[in-house]
């Protein structure tokens, strides 16, 4: 693994004009090639360039330093270089895969082609950084425009908050959208404060007052119904980790006993359905659990009518042909360029189901390249277990270990054995029922609202293979 070469003299320029009236309006890729053993990828790159719909054009060049004399319009400027070896070892297909959504990148005048590993650490990925989840989002805006609410379903980190965003700024057009991060709400009337704090603009000290005088309810109601008005659009409020909200909703004592979390799951049902049927409200709720999972365990299921319509979009990890198309064009973005070996460890070793964690290894990589040269297989895996033995990308994942629902070391101890089990059962999976069986009910339910699994054929798995890797080795 190595940094790119973009001093590579000789390559091959694509170029797309998007005004045939305005020559100068062009942006261009710039495939270099160092030796015939690049002869083959530049082949079926060029295969999956000529296809694109806009006026283009393919051309050698000797001398990238004369780029104006192989096409006098080129803006030297809009020339984004990579190297041809960075699509070895891909067929025709897998090559159009990675080059699709850059290249339609390329026509709208992008600045960022590829996403990066730096792009989407340290806050939720936004634009080009948010690893694919296109069918997903164009899923829960087709149940919106149909005028129904959607509960987004998914395991930790796995990118939900980032959808949430993207959905924020698609349906700014047509609706009137609102993001809500819950955890940070804390109570039913800081969650209605942040709200009317969005809509209006006043400030804090000023909607907590408001809030206090008027009632949550009644302002959320408000709220909405100016959001609505303001913009002449229908409202469309995302919720990312309701369950985690309402799980954490109240006090200690509360959040022990059955009864206060049913309490609390009915006002805020009760209130959010009055507000989206006042103001004609769409609703799209997150969360590592569903809403129904939830008041089942508390056998309040009844609860959920009080939102009529609500669909729910299961966010399913990432397919390994997806994994493989997104690492590649992550490489790119991040101006890694791997050999065919490193290729080889990157599939056995690295995943983007949890993205975050992924994202920040490939960073640290970036770095260790930039020192150092290059980095071997076994420099790669030197540098994952120091990254497993340094990182603090698991550490909330620690944190809620000694939170857990009882409170006891006993309880501690009975989770950390049973997701020991999940993670060395390999394929198998435990049976849901003796996983239930092992954590009790109350935190079996927490277990799927904090931790990466999935169920599959009725058994717990982990959904990632990475976080598998971290569990083993602080063992």
């Amino acid at each position: 693994m190595r940094l790119r070469n973009e001093r590579l003299t000789t390559g091959y320029l694509f170029t797309v004009f998007r005004d045939n009236s305005d020559r100068a309006n062009n942006s261009s890729l710039l495939f270099l090639v160092e030796g015939a053993r690049d002869v083959e990828s530049l082949g079926r790159i060029e295969k999956a360039c000529q296809v694109h719909p806009s006026e283009h054009t393919w051309k050698p060049v000797a001398d990238q330093a004369m780029l104006r004399t192989v096409d006098r319009d080129v803006v030297p400027g809009n020339v984004y270089r990579i190297e041809a070896r960075e699509l070895s070892g891909l067929d025709e297909k897998q090559v159009s895969d990675v080059l699709a959504q850059p290249l339609a990148r390329l026509l709208d005048n992008e600045r960022e082609l590829f996403p990066a590993a730096s792009g989407a650490v340290g806050a939720p990925a936004r634009g080009v950084h948010l690893l694919d989840r296109v069918e997903d989002v164009c899923a829960i805006v087709e149940h919106i425009q149909t005028g129904q609410h959607v509960e987004v379903v998914g395991p930790r980190r796995f990118g939900k908050t980032s959808v949430l965003l993207r959905l924020e700024e698609k349906l700014a057009a047509p609706y009137a959208p609102l993001f809500v991060d819950m955890q940070q709400a804390n109570t039913l009337n800081g969650f209605s404060a942040r709200v009317q704090r969005r809509v209006s603009g006043s400030r804090a000290r000023e909607a907590a007052e408001d809030v206090e005088r008027k009632g949550w309810q009644n302002v959320l109601r408000q709220a909405l119904i100016e959001l609505g008005t303001k913009q002449g659009r229908t409202p469309v409020l995302l919720l990312d980790e309701v369950v985690y909200f309402l799980y954490e909703l109240g006090t200690a004592d509360q959040k022990k006993s059955e009864r206060g979390r049913v309490d609390a799951a009915r006002g805020f049902v009760d209130g959010i359905n009055a507000a989206i049927q006042a103001s004609g409200c769409r609703l799209v709720l997150a969360g590592s659990v569903a809403l129904e999972t939830y008041l089942r365990e508390l056998r309040a299921e009844e609860i959920l009518a009080g939102i009529e319509g609500l669909q729910v979009h299961y966010f399913a990890p990432l397919s390994p042909s997806c994994n493989r198309t997104l690492m590649r064009q992550i490489l790119i973005g991040s101006r890694l360029v791997p050999e065919p070996a490193d290729l080889q460890w990157l599939a056995e070793n690295l995943d983007l189901s949890l993205p975050f964690p992924a994202l920040r290894f490939l960073v640290q990589v970036e770095t260790r390249v930039a020192q150092g040269g290059s980095l071997a297989p076994a420099g790669l895996a030197r540098e994952l277990d120091r990254f497993l033995d340094d990182t603090e990308t698991f550490d909330d994942l620690e944190e809620h270990l000694n939170r857990c629902p009882e409170g006891e070391s006993a309880s501690r101890d009975r989770l950390s054995k049973t997701l020991d089990q999940i993670v060395h059962s390999h394929d198998q999976g435990i049976p849901e029922a003796e996983v239930r069986r092992l954590v009790g009910d109350n935190n079996y339910l927490w277990l799927f609202n904090i931790w990466p699994l999935c169920i599959r054929d009725g058994k717990v798995h982990p959904a990632s293979p990475l976080w598998t890797r971290w569990w083993r080795s602080r063992a």
